[in-house]
């Protein structure tokens, strides 16, 4: 007697749970439509009463009896009679002319959208929740069997598709969808709850029927066609696992599901050209992943992590360039995802490689960084695709390099690195019109500057070194090499770039020279005893003296480099750099230098001072001869 009751209450709750819902559904349609009937109905009898009205004057007049003969025409008919004037006609009835049609409501019917859409998705959502949540209570409270309760799902998943595919024969395309994608997620719900939670059949049976389910919400959205079908397909397939979620992680069957909705999303993406929603399944399946391995990664679960995150990888890359390599044009969400999906790919790669292999970090970076090339060799070679592609696949392919120095060596071979490598971006932009090539070059110089000034050299206290055969100043010579070597090649295509690039070099080196008088000297003076204040003071001083003299040494240097070659830049820079040193000489060592020491400084100051000046009136009169010659 208890279980044909109990029996019975599960009939009612399925009965209103699915039943009542879907007989409001109907009832609410079927009340429009009849709405929409009798206002079809009145108007066709608005029309026929005033075409009536319309005709009804000129058919009296047809169907009245012929009037007697007039006299005027008896005076017509007596000759040499004057006529009378016969009466007018009478004039022709108006034309009929319809009546205007109601003004239409401008922007967006709202009412509308919100009555038959919105309502109907939301109406569709919440009852599958429920559905949900009904199947998982009475799980718990053992009321039906698992068998039970995956053939419940199937059958009311197969009454949603069949309930759908009718109403949009009849003409309800929105009601027909929003059933269809109804009976979508709940097969999702019950192929996945009986292999991933009730074990009901092998793996292999389990894929087969999860792999035609995917298919099959795909193909409807592709052949209805029906965009929210795809959308409801992701959305629900990604919230099956969640809903139904027990505590155990079975990451095989969850990578494998996953892999399977990825690669529906880009058939139907692919073969209707919707895009968008390719990027709404990256996002949601890469959302999915980092759930997942915040909560359940283990070392052990490394490789399986990383074959999903590269069939990922593959299965997006290709959605995104096949279409392209047959003619059509990258859309918006083309290249978001082709900027996405490399660097999502690494960054769960290198979390999962620094932990467990860091050494392979950098070589994967680099790798991918061959595959951007060669794809961008391939780009190159198809004349009929995006113009822009092949160079955003060097963009790729050089940022990953960028990435790969820092990843793979230590301190100043990074600097090192980058100033190569914007060297070599540089040499390229000057044989290649993209403007690119020029933003890349100075993208790794300008990293390469900001990590020689922030990371490799010490500001403050620096230990026991050699001077000038050190890593801190010879890597400094190294990146002002490089960013020489870019003056160098963009002096005629570009002169703004190369005097920057021109410029920091120059800076680079007056800085990475005084760095090394200055802590040489502080070395020496710590080196001393505190009680010996005297030798202490001397060492200062020296350092002081040897500061000076660099600068003005270094100035002189430039303005001579500027007359040489006819550079202004390196003209004016020289001329800065003495202004500098005269301040420093004046405000600075004339107080605090004593002695011997003070008179050197003065000396070659003012000496450089007078070389520089007989420089600049020995140029003026070779400007004037020229002139006058």
């Amino acid at each position: 007697m208890d279980e044909a009751a109990i029996l019975f209450g599960i009939l009612l709750a399925l009965l209103a749970l699915f039943g009542l819902p879907i007989w409001a559904l109907v009832r609410t349609f079927r009340i429009k439509e009849l709405e929409t009937r009798l206002a079809g109905v009145e108007a066709a009898l608005l029309r026929v009463t005033r075409e009536f009205e319309r005709r009804s004057p000129a058919s009296a007049a047809t169907t009245a009896p012929p009037a007697p003969p007039s006299e005027a025409a008896a005076v017509e008919e007596r000759p040499g009679a004057v006529p009378l004037d016969a009466p007018a006609a009478p004039p022709p009835p108006p034309e009929f002319v319809p009546p205007p049609a109601p003004p239409q409501p401008a922007g967006p019917r709202w009412e509308e959208i919100i009555g038959e859409r919105w309502l109907g998705w939301v109406g569709i959502s919440t009852l599958l929740f429920g559905a949900a949540f009904f199947l998982k209570y009475a799980f718990e409270n053992q009321w039906i069997g698992e068998l039970g309760r995956v053939l419940i799902g199937v059958v009311v998943a197969l009454a949603f598709l069949w309930f759908g595919g009718k109403k949009r024969a009849d003409g309800w395309t929105t009601f027909g969808q929003i059933f269809t994608a109804g009976g979508v997620i709940l097969l999702y719900l019950s192929i996945y709850a009986s292999y991933g939670f009730y074990s009901l059949m092998p793996a292999g049976a389990a894929f087969a029927f999860m792999a035609l389910v995917v298919v099959l919400a795909h193909l409807l959205a592709v052949f209805y066609p029906a965009p929210a079908i795809a959308v409801m397909g992701q959305v629900g397939g990604i919230l099956t696992p969640v809903l139904l979620s027990t505590g155990t992680d079975r990451y095989g069957v969850l990578f494998s599901y996953l892999t399977l909705l990825a690669g529906g999303a880009l058939l139907v993406a692919v073969w209707r050209q919707w895009r968008w929603i390719a990027v709404i399944s990256f996002g949601i399946t890469h959302l999915m992943y980092w759930a997942w391995y915040a909560d359940n990664y283990h070392p052990e679960k490394a490789w399986a992590a990383v074959a999903f995150q590269t069939a990922l990888f593959v299965l997006f890359l290709a959605g995104d360039l096949l279409p392209t390599f047959r003619g059509r044009k990258l859309t918006p969400s083309n290249w978001v995802l082709l900027f996405l999906n490399p660097f999502f790919y690494f960054g769960a790669l290198y979390v999962i490689l620094d932990d467990e292999a860091p050494f392979w970090a950098g070589p994967a970076a680099m790798a991918l960084a061959a595959v951007y090339a060669f794809l961008a060799k391939t780009a190159l070679s198809h004349k009929d695709e995006e113009g822009r592609l092949p160079w955003a696949l060097v963009a790729v392919a050089l940022l990953f390099v960028t990435l790969a120095i820092p990843i793979q060596l230590e301190a100043e071979w990074i600097t090192l690195a980058w100033g190569i490598q914007g060297a070599v971006l540089a040499w390229m932009a000057s044989r290649m019109p993209e403007p690119g090539w020029r933003f890349g070059s100075g993208l790794a110089l300008g990293l390469a500057l900001f990590h020689q000034l922030v990371f490799d050299w010490a500001w403050g206290y620096r230990g026991v070194f050699t001077p000038v055969f050190n890593a801190d100043f010879l890597g400094a010579l190294g990146v002002a090499a490089c960013l020489l070597a870019a003056t160098w090649f963009l002096r005629d295509r570009d002169r703004h770039f190369a005097l920057a690039t021109a410029f920091a070099a120059i800076l680079l080196t007056w800085l990475a020279g005084s760095l090394e008088i200055i802590h040489h000297y502080e070395r020496l003076a710590r080196e001393i005893p505190y009680e010996s204040y005297d030798a202490r003071r001397s060492i200062e001083w020296t350092g002081g003296m040897a500061l000076s003299v660099l600068w003005a040494v270094y100035a002189t240097a430039l303005v001579a480099g500027g007359m040489r070659f006819s550079k202004p830049l390196l003209r004016w820079t020289g001329l800065a750099l003495f202004g500098l040193t005269v301040l420093k000489a004046f405000f600075v060592d004339i107080p605090a230098l004593e002695g011997f020491y003070r008179v050197i400084a003065l000396i070659t100051v003012g000496v450089l001072l007078l070389a520089v000046g007989w420089g600049y009136q020995r140029m003026s009169r070779r400007n004037l001869e020229a002139a006058q010659s």
